[in-house]
């Protein structure tokens, strides 16, 4: 089963990330990509089941929302996403496809039910005219601990450290590293690489699954949220 998984996640990876790698020309460590609009991991990374799911996500990007799904596949989850955003008074658009899964599991008895997931997300945004078609890749590794049944009522608070690749169009902001200096040369395309961590919650309501987390990384958010974190609220409908 890890046999076939894992070459198609590495596909994914390849046509996403190649593209940066040929034309970058310029490295942003410690930048998250604008791609990556989703703040927090899929719910089978945390412990959730089921055989699919809907959903929907807003985050705190001007006047965006998500719309997903995902289908059980391979022992984990393979979702896909597409929202929108208004920001800057110009719509952007949304893609996104990955896979999930639950990784560990170990029961704690009374202290509840401990485990690490994985979830790898491969996206790509389109129309913001600053963002130049930024696309990037995610890992992340979600450590939880759940309290509950996850068929049933559960409540599974979750950290979850992860890395980041892509491409973007960014403002290079020289001598302050801010978007507050007055000295700034303009656009340039180049490379995303940044590590992070994410940490939320999720509750889960029979059928019903709730989700509000944040990701970001300490020194580099600066670039494109304005010195915040990035974060989402989500509700899924499981099937």
């Amino acid at each position: 089963m890890h046999r076939r998984v894992l070459p198609a996640v590495a596909f994914m990876m390849s046509v996403c990330a190649c593209p940066g790698v040929l034309t970058a020309q310029v490295v942003r460590s410690n930048d998250p990509n604008p791609a990556l609009w989703q703040a927090t991991p899929d719910a089978v990374a945390l412990g959730g089941v089921a055989s699919g799911f809907l959903g929907v996500e807003r985050n705190d990007l001007v006047g965006s929302w998500l719309a997903s799904g995902g289908l059980r596949w391979f022992g984990g989850v393979l979702h896909a996403s597409y929202g929108q955003s208004s920001a800057s008074n110009a719509t952007s658009r949304n893609y996104a496809l990955g896979y999930a899964r639950r990784l560990t599991e170990a029961d704690g008895g009374i202290f509840g039910t401990f485990g690490t997931g994985v979830d790898f997300t491969a996206a790509y945004q389109s129309g913001a005219t600053w963002a130049g078609d930024a696309r990037a890749v995610r890992m992340a590794l979600p450590l939880s601990v759940r309290w509950g049944s996850p068929s049933g009522f559960s409540f599974s608070p979750y950290i979850a450290p992860y890395a980041e690749y892509g491409h973007a169009t960014m403002l290079d902001w020289r001598g302050c590293g801010a978007p507050s200096c007055p000295f700034a040369s303009g656009l340039r395309a180049g490379s995303t690489l940044s590590a992070g961590l994410g940490f939320g919650g999720n509750l889960t309501l029979g059928r019903l699954g709730f989700t509000i987390g944040a990701m970001g990384v300490p020194q580099g958010l600066v670039k494109y949220v304005n010195g915040r974190w990035l974060s989402s609220a989500g509700v899924t409908l499981r099937f």
